[in-house]
């Protein structure tokens, strides 16, 4: 079933020992942002260009576990970092991603209405 246009269900993020265990980064602003990547490698490169390999590791969690760990354990989370790169790699920071509000990134993957 396609979601949000893309194909595809799944997206990847970066986890610790636990399941609900995720990587947050700092939206710059005082808040937290998770980062959530939309394919496997990319999630990887980024752990490898933090040097976090051995510490965090990558698995995929379905759009609707993300929305439960959004609206749940992460819920003070306010934004999703989309496809981040890390500051100073090839890039001015952390602003040069989308960073969807929390409740904007979960929206785009509601089912249209046909009124």
């Amino acid at each position: 079933m396609p979601v949000g246009g893309r194909g595809r269900r799944s997206l990847w993020v970066l986890a610790g020992d636990g399941e609900a265990d995720l990587m947050t980064l700092s939206d710059g602003d005082g808040g937290e942002a998770l980062p959530v990547f939309g394919f496997e490698e990319e999630a990887r490169m980024y752990l490898q260009l933090l040097g976090k390999r051995g510490e965090w590791k990558v698995r995929e969690a379905e759009v609707g576990e993300l929305a439960r760990l959004l609206r749940g354990p992460y819920a003070g989370v306010g934004r999703v970092a989309l496809d981040p790169v890390p500051a100073g790699v090839n890039s001015s920071g952390p602003l040069d991603v989308a960073w969807p509000s929390r409740e904007g990134f979960l929206g785009s993957f509601r089912a249209p209405s046909h009124d």
